[in-house]
């Protein structure tokens, strides 16, 4: 999770209208977190946590974002 790949392949498969290939090419973890945090906004997403705290790999609020995304996604398809 740390280096964002995991959110950029989650939000990608999840939510491909808002995606931004981009993402999957960045070379910086914290790029590519910042951008993962702008695809998961277009999503309206709530941020949980900054760049930086996906990056650090603070385990809580990894797992508050990714079960905003699940519900934010669950939302939309009802």
């Amino acid at each position: 999770m740390q280096d964002a790949q995991a959110y950029a392949y989650l939000l990608n498969v999840l939510a491909p209208e808002h995606c931004d290939p981009a993402t999957l090419n960045a070379e910086d973890d914290l790029e590519r977190a910042n951008m993962v945090l702008e695809h998961a906004e277009r999503m309206n997403c709530k941020r949980y946590l900054t760049a930086e705290e996906i990056v650090e790999g603070s385990s809580y609020l990894n797992l508050a974002f990714v079960a905003q995304i699940f519900h934010e996604r669950s939302v939309k398809d009802h």
